[in-house]
């Protein structure tokens, strides 16, 4: 596509869906050696250099404080097979290096063909790491390492929890941990560059309108909303989403989030502009609230027609 789209009148949509980074874990050897000394280091240290990293970068700042691992995460240092995990978090690393390096050759094609300066680049995850306990023995050939075809591996909860870092929970939970995503949005002829990181908020959903709207089409009376708010210096700070998926729920308001996971009692209200890592529970503080969006949640889904959900995995 980015071959074929020179004219500089057409407007064109690329989608480019990337398997990787997925279980099971497969890249080629040259990448995964780049990283398998590195990952030795282990987890608990690998986390916390991580968190300073992104402080000093300023994609975080002073709010996003460090959450505690969850109790299923052992510490490194008496964890045995320490070169097995290594290797399995080198292999996950080396996914996203192959898939930077084809960004990279996609990014050089619209430069040789005059695109790049005119085309707006979306870069977005569908979900947060993932701490699935997938068991495929009958695909995994004992015989082959790990990274290598025929193996079948994920990177388990530990590495999930710093591929999520700073914050808690994971893919399949309604925690930032499980929803909030990378999303990097780059057009150097209609997005001044900046550093640091913006807090405005966003969904999938909302690509469609962004790309009418940059277009020239009419985004009116689509679900989504335009994302150009985040680079126009507007406020949009109340709009709403709601989530759910297998009985893990939430809804988000400007500033306030109320979530609850199916083995909760209970839900939970966080003020996401003061406590962007959901460490400090707000429900019996501001219980009007906390019963205004779940009625607002409760609405919504009855419209999408949302079930009860069984462990089993069938509605009712």
């Amino acid at each position: 596509m980015a071959r074929k789209k020179k004219q500089p009148e057409n407007p064109f949509l690329l989608y480019l869906a990337y398997t990787a980074p997925h279980f099971p874990l497969h890249a080629p050897e040259a990448d995964i050696a780049k990283y398998e000394q590195l990952y030795l280091q282990g987890w608990d240290k690998t986390r916390a250099l991580r968190y300073e990293k992104m402080k000093k970068l300023g994609l975080i700042d002073s709010r996003y404080e460090l959450t505690t691992k969850t109790s299923g995460i052992p510490d490194w240092e008496p964890t045995d097979n320490k070169a097995t995990w290594a290797r399995k978090m080198a292999v996950y690393a080396a996914m996203i290096d192959r898939m930077d390096q084809n960004i990279g050759k996609l990014i050089a094609e619209l430069k040789k063909n005059g695109q790049y300066n005119n085309t707006l680049i979306v870069f977005i995850s569908d979900n947060g790491g993932c701490a699935e306990n997938v068991n495929r023995k009958l695909l995994n050939d004992s015989t082959k390492k790990i990274g290598e075809r025929g193996s079948y591996e994920i990177y388990g909860e530990p590495w999930a929890n710093v591929s999520n870092t700073p914050f808690k929970k994971y893919k399949h939970f309604m925690f930032e941990g499980g929803i909030n995503t990378p999303c990097i949005l780059q057009w150097p002829a209609g997005i001044a560059p900046k550093a640091g990181f913006t807090d405005g908020i966003g969904h999938v959903m909302d690509l469609l309108p962004t790309s009418l709207e940059l277009a020239g089409g009419n985004p009116t009376g689509l679900p989504g909303q335009s994302l150009s708010y985040l680079w126009k210096g507007k406020n949009n700070t109340e709009r709403t989403y709601c989530w759910e998926h297998e009985g893990n729920q939430a809804i988000r308001k400007g500033n306030w989030k109320l979530v609850k996971d199916l083995s909760d009692a209970d839900w939970q209200l966080f003020d996401m502009k003061k406590d962007p890592t959901e460490t400090n529970n707000l429900s019996s503080q501001y219980p009007e609230t906390r019963n205004a969006l779940l009625n607002e949640y409760l609405a919504w889904s009855k419209q999408m027609g949302v079930r009860p959900f069984k462990p089993s995995g069938k509605g009712e």
